[in-house]
């Protein structure tokens, strides 16, 4: 008895209670065929499904970064009071790195450092997931806002970025900020 592979799809013949039907299969070449075509499309998306990932990333990352910088500047004008925004991993005392968790308090007399309880505490935010650098006139450690809304003398400039996106965060001494797009990373 001989065996016969054929590269062609089979046909079988059955019959079930008087009804003919017919059973069709694929050969192993048609799988792997497949599965090659499958695995080279996919070859093909995935490096633009990275882009888009780290492009919608540090457009979260940014409007994270600037909806702080907004909510500190408009507390301060609300609450009369002074209140600063900076990085911090123990909400204790400022960093200078900004990809930490944000913390934003109303302390009159401190410089970019909580010395009381929580209770100073406003709000805070999420960690970035991306490299955050600032560079500006004034501390680097954190952004203090008046209470007629403008900065404590500080300007500058926030650098949000992957390896292949990148943008900026502009605050202005009078407090405002806007985003930008850059290729400096």
């Amino acid at each position: 008895m001989t065996t016969h592979i054929s590269l062609l799809p089979t046909t079988t013949q059955h019959h079930y209670h008087g009804t003919r039907f017919q059973q069709r299969g694929i050969t192993l070449p048609e799988l792997l065929i497949a599965i090659t075509l499958i695995a080279m499309l996919a070859s093909i998306v995935m490096p633009g499904y990275t882009q888009l990932t780290n492009h919608h990333e540090v457009n979260a990352d940014t409007w994270r970064l600037s909806l702080a910088l907004q909510e500190a500047r408009h507390t301060a004008i609300t609450s009369g009071t002074h209140v600063t925004l900076c990085p911090s991993l123990d909400k204790r005392h400022c960093i200078d790195d900004w990809t930490a968790p944000l913390i934003l308090f109303n302390r009159e007399d401190t410089k970019g450092q909580v010395k009381s309880t929580d209770d100073d505490i406003i709000t805070s935010w999420q960690a970035s997931h991306h490299q955050i650098r600032y560079r500006g006139f004034g501390s680097n450690r954190y952004i203090r806002f008046t209470p007629r809304g403008t900065t404590d003398n500080q300007n500058g400039t926030f650098i949000v970025c992957t390896a292949d996106v990148a943008k900026r965060v502009i605050i202005y001494k009078s407090g405002r900020a806007r985003i930008a797009t850059t290729d400096e990373c």
